[in-house]
């Protein structure tokens, strides 16, 4: 038994449809004596319509899926605990997203906003479409999503995780002034390309699948190509950490040392009359570290994902996974990629908490520097 049996197919209603139709025609034909209506032909009829039936009944989901009315049966509470958690969990990041959006958007003189900004709405369009699937019909288990839409609400997660890990990447490296490649590789218009061209792919192959089950390996060609460019990125970020974080910290440390010097005793302070003073905060190094962080989670994500494919979760098999084992395995999967979205969300959060404590240190630096100037008057 699978999810289509649950509510009435446009399959099954073609052939009903179909088989009123028939009749009324030999009606018709007839001219209403039905005496006249041969057994044979009845039969003809209802065999076309069973057939139709029987071939939409036997058109599974791309992807194993429990006996929903068996697994439902066995979770119980569980299955609602499962699937408005989730919910609810998604639901934060849209709430995160939106907030950091727009007060991204208030900002000012921030050459990277472009880069936060799409990082959020990345993270926004995973929490918009998880949310949507987990209430209306998580896993499309009452059939009531077209399979091609079913899928990818299904499949958003990796290009959005996969993009948004690139974005991130990419800020840093320009915030840290470190240079890889040539820098219009990681120009905003060439990133948003990316995205987009990401999104695209992704689409297209649930798209296809929805409508033609038999190239349902595209879903896999397309989530091991997200995998593989995501955990490339993970590891060269891993790699190129420790020199991320040394540049970062001796530049906060020039910075320091250039701010003790123009503070000296016996220097001219009419050139400083008036300014503030300012020393970074080390948000920069902070950012650098969650974004390890990040890395490491989407390589168990990407690991998770890797396993799903080539077990009876995949589309290389055509197997009833067991019910619990299901429930534990998506459930762990959907946990990794939230847990993976809020750290991405807090390094894209870090420029309106740098600000804020930039404005707090600069009112402590201006009542300081006036203190110094009413006790050493400028002549």
């Amino acid at each position: 038994m699978t999810q289509q049996k649950n509510s009435l197919s446009s399959w099954d209603k073609f052939g009903h449809l179909y088989l009123i139709f028939t009749m009324t025609m030999v009606w018709a034909t007839t001219g209403g004596r039905t005496d006249s209506v041969s057994y044979d032909t009845v039969q003809n009829t209802s065999t076309t319509a069973a057939v139709i039936n029987a071939t939409k009944e036997d058109e599974a989901f791309a992807e194993p899926v429990p006996d929903w009315d068996d697994a439902k049966v066995k979770w119980g509470v569980a299955w609602e605990i499962h699937i408005y958690t989730l919910a609810v969990l998604f639901t934060i990041i849209v709430i995160f997203a939106i907030v950091n959006i727009i007060r991204l958007s208030r900002l000012k003189y921030l050459q990277s906003k472009p880069y936060f900004i799409t990082l959020n709405v990345l993270m926004l369009i995973l929490g918009v479409a998880r949310s949507i699937y987990m209430y209306s019909d998580a896993y499309n288990s009452n059939n009531l999503f077209p399979n091609g839409l079913a899928y990818f609400f299904m499949s958003v997660a990796l290009p959005c995780l996969t993009t948004a890990f690139f974005v991130l990447f990419a800020t840093l490296l320009k915030a840290s002034q470190m240079k890889i490649a040539s820098p219009k590789i990681f120009s905003i218009r060439v990133l948003i390309g990316i995205t987009v061209v990401n999104f695209l792919i992704s689409a297209s192959a649930d798209i296809i699948t929805g409508f033609y089950s038999e190239v349902k390996y595209l879903l896999l060609v397309c989530q091991g190509t997200f995998v593989l460019l995501g955990s490339v990125s993970a590891a060269a970020y891993i790699l190129l950490f420790r020199r991320l974080y040394t540049m970062t910290v001796t530049n906060r440390k020039e910075v320091i040392r250039m701010s003790i010097s123009n503070n000296r005793p016996g220097r001219k302070k009419a050139a400083y009359r008036g300014s503030v003073h300012y020393i970074p905060p080390p948000r920069m190094g902070v950012a650098l570290k969650i974004t390890l962080a990040a890395a490491i989670e989407f390589f168990i994500t990407a690991a998770l994902n890797i396993y799903g494919m080539v077990s009876e979760f995949g589309v290389l098999t055509n197997e009833t996974p067991e019910a619990w084992k299901w429930w534990s395995y998506q459930l762990g999967t959907r946990l990794c990629e939230w847990s993976l979205a809020m750290t991405i969300l807090f390094v894209a959060s870090q420029p309106f908490r740098s600000q804020s404590r930039r404005i707090s240190m600069s009112r402590g630096s201006v009542m300081t520097t006036m203190s110094e100037d009413e006790k050493n008057p400028l002549p």
